[in-house]
Order: C-alpha cells, then sequence, then structure tokens
C-alpha cells in the first residue's frame, strides 16, 4: 500500500501524496511511527534518486469519522503542523477523486479548515478559510550578514517576516542561518516581503524543514494577518501575494479570519519500485 502514491502540486510546491483515507488508523500510525518512516520520507523527497517533493502528505480519516485529516512531512523527514499548499492539493484530490461538496472541512493539525470550490470547465480554485493568526510581536535577529527585524506570527507552525526586499542568491546563501537562529528554538519560517504596488507583494521564502520553495501558504496567511495586524491593509480588502511558483489571493474578514484563494494540479500518480 505504501507503494502507491499520488504527485501533486500547488503554487509550485509539489508534495507525494498517500491517499490512506479507508486505511484503518492503527495501520497508519504502525507506518508513521516506525523508525524506518523519516528516512523514507527523506529519500521518496529527493529530487535525484527518488520522486522529489517538497514533503510527503497522508490523507486519513480523523478518528472514526468521515472528516478528512491531513498530515504532513517535511522533505527532511519532520513532521509539520501546517502546509495550505498542501492542504490545497488534498481538496482538490477529495472533490476529484471523492465527489466531495463544494464546501467541507480538512482537519490540519489542531485546525478544522474550511475549503470551498469554485469550478469551471478548467479549472478548480480553492479558497480556504484558515482562521486567525497569532500575531507575536517584533523580534530583531542578528547574523554575520546583518541584523532583521521582522514580525513573529503563528498560524499553526511559526513564521518570522521581515518587510524587506532581496535578491534569491542572497535567500539560498543565508536563509538557513534565519530559519535555525537560536532565537526560533524550533526554527522558523521565513519569508522577505516587500510592495511592488497597491495591494500587490512580493514574497521569497525559506521553508522550515524544506530550505527555499514556490511558495509557502502558510505564510501567505501570516503575512495576511499580520499586515490586517498592523493596519497597513483594511477588512476584506483582496491582495496579491507573489510567489516564485504563482499567486495566492488573500484577505481578512471582520473576525480577522484569514482567506486565500488558489488552484491545484494533479501531476500524475505513481508505484514504487
Amino acid at each position: 500500500m505504501i507503494k502507491n502514491f499520488i504527485k501533486y502540486q500547488s503554487l509550485g510546491n509539489n508534495f507525494v501524496v498517500y491517499d490512506w483515507y479507508a486505511q484503518p488508523e492503527n495501520y497508519i500510525q504502525k507506518i508513521i511511527h516506525d523508525a524506518s518512516w523519516r528516512a523514507f520520507v527523506i529519500e521518496i523527497c529527493n529530487r535525484n534518486t527518488g520522486v522529489g517533493a517538497d514533503g510527503v502528505l497522508i490523507l486519513k480519516r480523523f478518528e472514526q469519522d468521515e472528516i478528512p485529516e491531513m498530515l504532513i512531512f517535511n522533505a527532511d523527514g519532520t513532521q509539520a503542523e501546517s502546509c495550505l499548499n498542501g492542504l490545497r492539493c488534498v481538496t482538490h484530490y477529495l472533490v476529484t477523486e471523492y465527489n466531495f461538496p463544494a464546501k467541507f472541512s480538512i482537519k490540519l493539525g489542531k485546525r478544522m479548515i474550511l475549503c470551498e470550490i469554485e469550478q469551471d470547465t478548467q479549472d478548480i480554485l480553492i479558497t480556504n478559510n484558515v482562521g486567525p493568526i497569532n500575531y507575536e510581536g517584533i523580534k530583531t535577529v542578528t547574523i554575520f550578514e546583518g541584523t532583521f527585524q521582522g514580525h513573529v506570527a503563528s498560524i499553526g507552525n511559526p513564521h518570522f517576516i521581515i518587510f524587506e526586499k532581496i535578491e534569491l542568491p542572497w535567500l539560498q546563501q543565508f536563509g538557513a542561518l534565519l530559519e535555525s537562529h537560536e532565537a526560533f528554538p524550533n526554527k522558523s519560517n521565513i519569508e522577505f516581503v516587500w510592495e511592488e504596488s497597491h495591494a500587490r507583494y512580493h514574497v521569497l521564502v525559506y521553508e522550515r524543514g524544506c530550505g527555499i520553495t514556490q511558495a509557502c501558504s502558510s505564510g501567505a496567511a501570516a503575512i495576511v494577518g499580520t499586515l490586517l495586524h498592523l493596519n497597513k491593509i483594511e477588512i476584506n480588502q483582496k491582495i496579491e501575494l507573489i510567489m516564485l511558483g504563482g499567486s495566492v489571493i488573500g484577505w481578512a474578514d471582520q473576525n480577522k479570519n484569514v482567506f486565500l484563494t488558489a488552484g491545484a494540479d494533479m501531476i500524475f500518480t505513481g508505484t514504487l519500485s
């Protein structure tokens, strides 16, 4: 059963997905708690010798209910609390393969995320209500390349948001120093953000446990929530966040719930040898 997988992508983030929705809980727990599981995740995510992915996603049932739940494992084998690009992929899969309705919820970590589908003849757009972010304040971090003041926020996983423009080669060289800085005992996702024009922002991401990635939608949610907290955007104002892998539309309502809209695609299905 572990051999059969689906390859998915959203905003350039790509994942190996295991559909274990019909499998019993003890089957799943036995696999993911086996001593070899972390090495397996690392190998299957390897782009030279494996399938190649930013992480592994497991679709399962939440306990005995029909409610779907998604588990996330980063490319380094560590388990993550949140991955909204991955959630979008699993949402797409549930709609196309299990005929889920246009509105349903998926359990992600400690949150229930509402998923709404808009479908035309060619595309499926997915809007997720990810709830409010937890804004934790400003932190200053120093590495030998400079001192950075950023905003700490959580959307189930940690983010450090720096409103500065940088170039990708710089982040490729020094991003790991910020991600694993002693100021972040459990490491952190790092987002550099700058405004291109009204309601359009560029984002470069160094993702915890993955490195440079094409996009990070939990980071996008954290950015939207932080901009609202700082009164940089208005309630229900839609903004475009432009990442390497594409754009996501985000906004926040009067209750500070953050919404994100983007698409997802199945790339291929496969069987491991």
